[in-house]
């Protein structure tokens, strides 16, 4: 009687685990079948996606976690890589491991783990090129210095640590060049020409960069923003400064925003940046109000190889 029910308790629980499987639903299968392909695409963002879909739709498959925790772990150690963390996305892509259930990645794994590799060279030879442009401050060659950092700056995967040290580099520069300047214009005070065309290229890099503030305060989205990632690579503060923006317009239920209206007023050049002086008429709607307002500002605009670029601006005195 005993050995009749384990017999008939293991039957239940054979039938039982093939039901599982056998009443899975269609759309987990199908979401395997449709991840499978987005992986043979190279499409691994859309793959983990349908992974995701198929575990909540109750798939149990060993072979399917296993190429679902591999397409997880490529997109992270590609996300590390982006952002220059050659070392831990070194270690991210070293979890996967590959077998025949996830063969199909060994490709982009491989292809991944070479530009890995080159970005730890380039980056050593990076480290190498601010330590010659430290030496060459150091010793009173600030022209040189100069052209170095804007060599450098060019380069591509700079890690934070290294853009910290080239953001100190050149304040360091901007003082001591200023200190030569300051005794070279005390000594025989200097005019400095600008050119109308000078004067309209830096009028429209601080038009190109208020219409895009413009939609950025009345979307809150970065996505679209051409000027963020520039202005965030000039001043770590800026991101914060968009952030408390937003935060402004929500707390004061700011549901609208727009520049109506924006004239010039003067544009100097001090041998080293272009400064702006604008007029801006500001819409805006206010807890259901409609107001204008108008605000001088004055924008820093600097001559970056040839592209006219703001760095920073202040209200007009």
């Amino acid at each position: 009687m005993k050995k009749t029910l384990i017999v008939l308790v293991c039957i239940i629980m054979a039938f039982t685990m093939s039901a599982c499987d056998l009443f899975a639903s269609s759309t987990g299968k199908k979401a395997v079948e449709e991840g499978k392909l987005a992986v043979a695409a190279g499409k691994y963002n859309e793959a983990a996606g349908f992974f995701d879909l198929a575990k909540s739709e109750g798939i149990k498959n060993d072979e399917v976690n296993e190429l679902a925790k591999a397409v997880k772990s490529l997109i992270s150690a590609q996300e590390f890589y982006n952002k220059a963390d050659y070392n831990n996305a070194l270690k991210t892509l070293d979890t996967i491991i590959i077998n025949d259930s996830i063969a199909v990645l060994r490709k982009d794994v491989d292809k991944l783990r070479r530009d890995i590799q080159d970005g730890i060279n380039s980056n050593n030879s990076i480290d190498e090129g601010i330590s010659y442009a430290e030496r060459l401050f150091a010793s009173g060659d600030y022209g040189n210095t100069d052209l170095k950092i804007k060599e450098i700056e060019n380069s591509t995967g700079l890690s934070d640590s290294q853009r910290n040290r080239l953001a100190l580099l050149k304040q360091q520069l901007e003082t001591a060049n200023g200190k030569v300047a300051s005794a070279s214009q005390a000594a025989t005070p200097r005019v400095v020409y600008v050119s109308e065309s000078e004067k309209q290229a830096a009028k429209n890099a601080v038009t190109n960069f208020v219409y895009a503030y413009e939609a950025f305060v009345r979307s809150g989205s970065r996505s679209s923003d051409a000027y963020y990632s520039h202005m965030a690579s000039y001043s770590p503060t800026w991101s914060n400064a968009y952030k408390q923006q937003w935060n402004y317009f929500n707390k004061h239920n700011i549901t609208n925003y727009s520049i109506d209206w924006l004239t010039f007023d003067s544009v100097t050049y001090d041998g080293k940046a272009y400064y702006v002086v604008d007029n801006e008429t500001i819409g805006e709607t206010k807890n259901g109000v409609f107001t204008t307002s108008s605000t001088k500002w004055k924008y820093t605009v600097i001559n970056d190889g040839g592209a006219f670029k703001v760095t920073n601006y202040t209200k007009a005195k």
